[in-house]
Order: C-alpha cells, then structure tokens, then sequence
C-alpha cells in the first residue's frame, strides 16, 4: 500500500513540475511576442485543446486557462491573449 502511494505522490510531482515549466514556456512566448498588452495581444493556436491529437499529453490549454484565472495572463475580446502582470518566480 505504501508503494502505491509513493507511486501516486511522484506521478502528481512530476505532472506539477510539466506545469510549471509549460507555464513559464507560455510566459516566455507572450514575453517574446512581447504580448504586453490589449492592443498587442496574440493568438495562440494551440490555446484549445484538439480531442482528435494522439499523442502524449499537452498541458498548454490548461495552464494558459489556469493563468488567466489567476490573473497572470488575459483575454482580449477577439479571443487573443496577453499578460496583465508579471509571473511571480
């Protein structure tokens, strides 16, 4: 049972640590587009998960959703993104 648990614990480690680099990846492409405002806000193609992708998982859609729940990262009306604020490290 203790073997188990430790299993799960270092499955939901690992899926934290895919997170947070996906988070900084996508602060890095804002940051790069210098995405820093409405008026300069991007799309991203990859912002809405596709159900008909094989392969290993992508954590982009959910981490970019999480971030604009937190405020770090918004959506302009025409469905473009931007961050409103700096990622804190």
């Amino acid at each position: 049972m203790a073997i188990l648990f430790g299993v799960f614990m270092l499955t939901r480690y690992g899926i934290g640590m895919k997170m947070r680099k996906c988070a900084a990846r996508i602060m890095d492409e804002l940051t790069s587009k210098q995405a820093t405002g409405p008026e300069s806000a991007v799309l991203l193609d990859w912002a809405k998960p596709n159900p008909f992708k094989f392969g290993l998982r992508d954590f982009r859609p959910k981490v970019l959703k999480d971030m604009v729940a937190a405020g770090v990262v918004s959506q302009a009306a025409d469905g473009k993104y931007y961050l409103s604020k700096q990622w804190p490290d």
